[in-house]
């Protein structure tokens, strides 16, 4: 006897089918992209002259003095001036380390979380280390992967700066930097956690 399918039950209609609208290929490849660009910023902004760096954090402090409905004074204008730099970079190497974290997480194709532990398989009595094991301890490590490169850059982009006209290299510019990057790098681990799917960069 053939049973007939109901056309309105939602598991055998495939027009009840919704199709996903946002594509993982292309999120995969924005990360990367994102990577790129601001490490692509970060010099270009390191390369400009003391003075066009510092006439920059002007017209920001401005913009703020702007809407504050009180006078500031020429001290207060040099802490939020300072503050603002500081907070920059913090955001800026928060961003880099957190979009260089999403690039390795897509770039590996293992469906397995970025803290999984290693896994080993036994070949002819020896115990040896697949490929599939390999990208499990790596994705183990992305977060410290990408804050050591974040890091490394934030230290490269100070030396580039000691070059620069006008400008000075800042080992405290190398701290903040770092932990804007580890920040980063925190957020990452969370929202890969919640995510729990490696294989799509969210």
């Amino acid at each position: 006897m053939n049973t007939l399918k109901n056309p309105m039950n939602p598991q055998k209609n495939p027009m009840n089918t919704k199709k996903n609208p946002i594509n993982p290929k292309k999120i995969k490849v924005l990360y990367p992209i994102l990577t790129v660009f601001i490490a692509v910023g970060i010099f270009i902004s390191s390369a400009l002259h003391g003075d066009m760096s510092g006439s920059a954090s002007t017209t920001v402090v401005d913009f703020v003095r702007h809407f504050v409905p009180f006078p500031l004074s020429d001290e207060v204008v040099l802490v939020v001036h300072f503050f603002l730099r500081k907070a920059a970079h913090f955001f800026v190497y928060f961003l880099l380390a957190f979009c260089t974290a999403q690039s390795l997480r897509g770039a590996l194709p293992l469906s397995s979380d970025p803290v999984d532990v290693l896994r080993t398989q036994n070949i002819n009595g020896l115990v040896g280390i697949s490929s599939r094991s390999l990208n499990s301890v790596v994705k183990k490590y992305i977060p410290l992967l990408a804050w050591a490169f974040a890091s490394f850059y934030g230290i490269t982009d100070e030396i580039h700066q000691h070059f620069v006209p006008g400008r000075v290299m800042s080992f405290t510019d190398v701290l903040i930097d770092s932990a804007g990057a580890l920040a980063g790098v925190g957020v990452f681990y969370l929202w890969a956690r919640f995510t729990n799917s490696p294989n799509t960069a969210q």
